[in-house]
């Protein structure tokens, strides 16, 4: 799967009561998504991941948790395992069909 079709993803997660964000900015930086659950007052950050490489050499991510409530990876199955992501967190796998939160 390739960035576009994993971040066509993350917008079915949300559904249609979040407003949602591809490639938000703010101080000097940039998710790869945020979304806005106005409903709950939740606001949460997508890492997206496609490769191994670009997993491993994502050291800004730990700046994003001051942004967001919630802060995931989001990668194709398997790419990352659970145990490789820092407490406080989210894994996020998908599918080109489904999503699996962990």
């Amino acid at each position: 799967m390739n960035a576009r079709q994993v971040l066509e993803c993350i917008y079915r997660i949300g559904g249609y009561n979040d407003i949602f964000i591809p490639e938000f900015s703010i101080s000097g930086y940039r998710l790869d998504a945020l979304s806005l659950n106005m409903h709950k007052k939740l606001i949460r950050g997508y890492e997206i991941k496609t490769s191994r490489a670009e997993f491993k050499s994502d050291k800004k991510y730990m700046n994003y948790l001051r942004f967001c409530h919630l802060l995931y990876f989001v990668c194709p199955k398997g790419l990352i395992e659970k145990s490789e992501i820092p407490g406080g967190i989210g894994l996020i796998y998908v599918t080109e069909s489904d999503y699996f939160i962990w």
